[in-house]
């Protein structure tokens, strides 16, 4: 079920199971850009999203939308598609919870 249908399936599944921590995981993904959530998440030890801390070097993706990912040489490399690109950067966050529960 939802085989070819892409991110319209992954929005579906969120709309349909997805906690209220899942939905703003989701929107920051689909409609954010990197590291500009104010919130700081309880799974990352108190850390904001894709935010760098002191003794980090930035990596170039603050501030960037989901096609700097999708577009990124190493997803093209790896003939990602745009909705393998939203899982992966989905597990990153706290929906990671809800993917990794019914397994």
């Amino acid at each position: 079920l939802g085989m070819g249908r892409g991110l319209d399936a992954i929005r579906d599944e969120f709309a349909a199971s997805g906690t209220e921590d899942d939905l703003v995981c989701l929107e920051y993904v689909l409609e954010g850009t990197a590291g500009c959530h104010p919130r700081e998440w309880q799974h990352s030890g108190g850390k904001q999203m894709d935010a760098f801390y002191e003794g980090k070097e930035e990596d170039g993706r603050r501030g960037r939308p989901l096609s700097y990912f999708v577009e990124h040489p190493q997803a093209r490399e790896a003939a990602l598609l745009p909705e393998h690109v939203v899982a992966l950067r989905l597990y990153t966050t706290a929906a990671f919870k809800s993917i990794n529960d019914p397994l």
